[in-house]
């Protein structure tokens, strides 16, 4: 189940012309975010259930959409994913902390590859998502592995915090391997 739409997805669920799914979220009907560095928006799952409900329109339209998209060719989808660059790995044992100025902000590392890293339980001070921050990978002894800056490439919503998918700006890769070693998967 989608938390987050697309004004494409959306637009498909209704039946109606992407542009009308955009002219919804700039009047504020339908309630999400933009991605930073870009036009796009995501739209939250609640606010499109609510905008369908106030419009009278079938949530069965959702719940179609939504088994389309779970039934169409996974394993094709899978395929994919892991054509698309380096394997990812689950980071236990290691940490993350996320800078923003002089603030530091523990996060939790869920994936982490040569490319880019995933963050979780992000809280956004003052409510502002950085486009761009330092980013320092520690052991559990509180040693850092890796201090890189990083680019905010998608976000989600979850319970705990936001999940931030990050690439890597500057990057030496003998301490990516240190990371990936101190993990147990390099």
């Amino acid at each position: 189940m989608l938390r987050v739409f697309t004004t494409g997805q959306v637009a498909q669920v209704v039946n109606v012309n992407i542009n009308t799914a955009i002219k919804w979220f700039d009047e504020g009907k339908l309630e999400g975010y933009r991605l930073p560095r870009s036009k796009e928006r995501r739209i939250y799952r609640e606010s499109l259930v609510a905008f369908m409900e106030r419009h009278d329109i079938s949530s069965d339209l959702l719940e179609r959409f939504e088994h389309h998209r779970a039934t169409r060719r996974p394993r094709a989808q899978r395929a994919h994913r892991e054509q698309r660059g380096a394997p990812r790995c689950v980071s236990s044992g290691l940490r993350a902390a996320l800078r923003i100025g002089p603030v530091e902000i523990p996060v939790g590392l869920n994936d982490l590859s040569l490319t880019g890293v995933a963050l979780r339980g992000f809280c956004a001070p003052n409510q502002q998502i950085p486009e761009e921050f330092e980013l320092s990978i520690l052991d559990l002894n509180g040693a850092r592995l890796l201090e890189t800056r990083c680019q905010l490439i998608h976000l989600r919503r979850e319970v705990g915090g936001l999940t931030l998918g990050c690439r890597f700006l500057q990057l030496d890769p003998q301490q990516i391997e240190r990371c990936l070693s101190a993990r147990g998967g390099g």
